[in-house]
């Protein structure tokens, strides 16, 4: 018997009561993943040298693992259009070509990071020719050619039969720089969960969230540090299985267009849950060291259009004293703006231009495009003062909650961003 929340009890048959699915064919994923730290443009100057990459580039299971994380197609909110004629090969990317495919990896994810493990239920990334969306042309430089899964085979062949796909966010506290490298702890946790994953594909996230802070605690690589965390499993079958900590979240999107927006977990404003690995020389000193067993639980069965959106946040280390902000997404971009963005992408991919795309190709183009249309707009919310229309334009979410609290920010604030975007559809 699975021990579950009242509250958790409660979110789930909300999830499932916005548009019950029933049994149906088997469904594979198509996966969107668009991520940009806060200190890269326009927030910094292009000539600006990106500082601390984490465990990247190491020489070491972990630092391969946050490369190989790093080389999956992404993008970072830098729409492009383009005037390449039809037919062209170029077409195709979307806007992920290589000088985004290079920007990507110069400017990283910040405090962000991130786990995919695909369990064989990714479908395969096609080349559909995307009308009114691609990247500018250049003379003499070609993308290579992705026809290959997405992303990368991160199982073994044994535990494929499993058929259970995880994806993961964490978003590391930045209180504790400059003496602790922020990224560490959010980088260790994911990949450490993604281990859990792999060696059992089919435990429930909460389970291996569980252990990838245990694995973390023991981790001679981190020394210190703290990190909000959302994790899902996907199973071909429809059903999907969550854990939520802290104010991280998630979003499920119906066919139809309902919603649910998960709730944050927070201690008081502006202070989430979050997990933490304390140095002796700060242990006693109110720093906040909570546990995954207090992050929510939450099961929804997915059908076929059905889109599902993680994204990362943290915010202060401190109980009292000391606030750090972050987050790119959820305090910038109020939730109906999300849904708005789903809606057009959706209604873009199945206008008249796009009649040609298959339902596996208009699938992996939702995804894509939903990750980065997000956090461009993410980063655009960040620019806003408050006084837009004379004061009287949309707030972000992020003032309306300090207002609640008696505090004074007006507009959004610049932070780390990532959004990672599932999208269900029939197995072919």
């Amino acid at each position: 018997m699975r021990a579950t929340p009242l509250r958790t009890m409660r979110a789930t048959s909300l999830l499932r009561s916005i548009h019950p699915v029933t049994q149906g064919p088997a469904l594979t994923y198509a996966l969107g993943l668009s991520y940009a730290a806060k200190q890269s443009p326009p927030f910094v100057p292009s000539s600006y040298q990106p500082g601390s990459a984490g465990f990247a580039g190491q020489k070491t299971p972990l630092g391969r693992w946050v490369d190989l994380m790093k080389s999956l197609p992404a993008g970072r909110g830098e729409l492009r259009k383009t005037n390449v004629e039809e037919g062209q090969e170029d077409l195709s990317d979307g806007g992920w070509g290589i000088d985004t495919a290079w920007q990507v990896r110069k400017w990283g994810a910040g405090e962000d990071f991130f786990a995919v493990v695909d369990g064989g239920n990714f479908g395969r990334l096609q080349r559909p020719k995307i009308r009114l969306i691609s990247p500018p042309s250049r003379r003499g430089r070609r993308t290579p050619s992705r026809r290959t899964r997405f992303p990368p085979q991160l199982t073994n062949p044994a535990a494929r039969a499993d058929f259970q796909t995880h994806v993961a966010l964490s978003d590391g506290v930045g209180g504790w720089a400059p003496d602790y490298d922020p990224s560490l702890y959010s980088q260790a946790l994911m990949y450490h969960y993604a281990k859990a994953a792999q060696a059992q594909p089919s435990i429930a996230p909460w389970e291996g969230l569980k252990k990838a802070y245990a694995a973390v605690e023991a981790d001679k690589h981190v020394e210190a540090g703290s990190a909000t965390a959302c994790a899902w499993n996907l199973a071909e079958d429809g059903s999907a299985r969550g854990v939520n900590l802290g104010d991280s979240g998630f979003s499920v999107i119906r066919r139809d267009d309902s919603a649910f927006h998960s709730s944050p977990q927070t201690h008081y404003f502006n202070c989430p849950l979050q997990l933490s690995k304390i140095p002796p020389k700060l242990r006693g000193q109110g720093v906040i060291m909570d546990k995954p067993e207090m992050g929510e639980k939450f099961e929804v069965k997915l059908g076929s259009g059905d889109v599902m959106i993680l994204y990362p946040k943290a915010s202060t280390l401190f109980n009292e004293g000391f606030v750090h902000f972050s987050d790119g997404l959820s305090d910038n971009l109020p939730m109906e703006h999300v849904q708005q963005l789903n809606t057009a992408i959706g209604d873009l991919l199945r206008s008249e231009a796009n009649v040609h795309l298959t339902s596996e190709e208009r699938a992996h183009e939702h995804a894509r495009l939903l990750a980065d249309v997000l956090v461009a707009a993410g980063r655009n919310a960040m620019t806003r003062t408050g006084k837009e229309e004379g004061g009287k334009g949309w707030k972000t979410p992020f003032e309306i909650e300090a207002k609640k609290n008696g505090k004074n920010w007006p507009g959004g604030k610049i932070d780390d961003v990532c959004v990672l975007v599932a999208v269900a559809n029939n197995k072919i």
